[in-house]
């Protein structure tokens, strides 16, 4: 692949431990407390290992926050959606039609409604829990896990399955959270990995407050977001895929892209293109291993290794305009 090509392409308490990403459901061990993983719950909760970095920012009267960073030219950054899960079976909240037992997802899905109704909350999070489980990676996940082979890749994910990390994404950060772990509901809560298993009332954290799911409800903070910023906007490639970039704030993520990086939004529909974004409309499964295979290609290329021609998009490419 020449390298114009590629600059082209822009209820009881019970103990569960966890375990690694097999199908076996988890065991109840001793029916004690369930045992911490030693990570602080709450917003600034972090499984996924990156690190921390500190996070350089210049307040600009005119435009706010810039972020004073240099472009990193091997580095990716893929920003998914429901969309992509979708495709591995998970229903999302369009497809349920904003309904779950007769419950709006406002009632099942906020901390209005767990103060007024736990045990339906916990029995809807035990549900999507358990499908979540159950789905397998798709094409396209596997494909984002590849990217790995010759870039350095950090998955920003709006979705609270682990679907990224068994298909071996191995710096993947959650925004809303994960199904996975569960919460206290103190201040100062622990977090504690569980799997597949259902969270039940009675089930208490290490203080004795009730456990809860640990994803991001309506109306709370959605979390890591200026880690995220730090790794998108100094990124030489960004990929956006699954989303119609309509869930605020995670949405506003993109607009810290630097102009210099290629910019491509992978989705069925999308209201508006973002500036500068390359649109490629269809599905994440039809599109994404594609795009990866000729990205791959020109790392291979500007490596001096380079690799045969890669088949061309399927889809429909649309470039917003200057």
């Amino acid at each position: 692949m020449h390298r114009a090509d590629c600059l082209a392409s822009k209820s009881q308490s019970r103990v569960f431990r966890g375990h690694s990403h097999s199908r076996d459901p988890p065991r109840p061990v001793d029916p004690v407390r369930m045992k911490s993983d030693g990570l602080s719950a709450g917003p600034a909760a972090s499984d996924h290992r990156l690190g921390k970095p500190s996070f350089p920012k210049l307040l600009d009267a005119a435009c706010g926050f810039r972020w004073m960073l240099d472009l990193m030219p091997s580095k990716i950054v893929v920003f998914t959606g429901s969309g992509l899960s979708a495709e591995s079976g998970l229903p999302t909240f369009r497809d349920s039609k904003g309904l779950w037992n007769n419950y709006t997802w406002q009632e099942v899905a906020s901390p209005e409604g767990w103060s007024l109704r736990p045990e339906a909350v916990l029995a809807f999070y035990n549900e999507r829990r358990q499908k979540a489980w159950n789905a397998l990676p798709n094409a396209a996940h596997s494909a984002i896990a590849d990217l790995e082979s010759s870039y350095d890749v950090v998955v920003i994910t709006q979705n609270v399955d682990n679907l990224h990390e068994r298909a071996g994404s191995s710096k993947v950060i959650h925004l809303h959270g994960q199904l996975a772990y569960a919460r206290g509901t103190s201040d100062n809560p622990k977090r504690y990995r569980i799997d597949d298993a259902p969270i039940l009332l009675g089930h208490l954290c290490e203080d004795g407050t009730q456990l809860r799911p640990d994803v991001v409800w309506f109306g709370e903070k959605t979390q890591h977001m200026d880690e995220a910023r730090w790794h998108v906007s100094n990124a030489a490639k960004v990929l956006v895929v699954g989303t119609s970039l309509t869930v605020q704030p995670a949405a506003s993520l993109i607009n810290v892209a630097c102009a210099k990086a290629d910019k491509v939004i992978v989705s069925l529909e999308m209201g508006h293109i973002p500036y500068d974004f390359s649109y490629l409309q269809g599905t994440a499964t039809a599109i994404v291993p594609d795009l990866v295979r000729k990205w791959i290609a020109c790392a291979a290329s500007e490596a001096g290794n380079p690799l045969d021609s890669t088949p061309p998009l399927a889809s429909q490419e649309t470039r917003a305009g200057r």
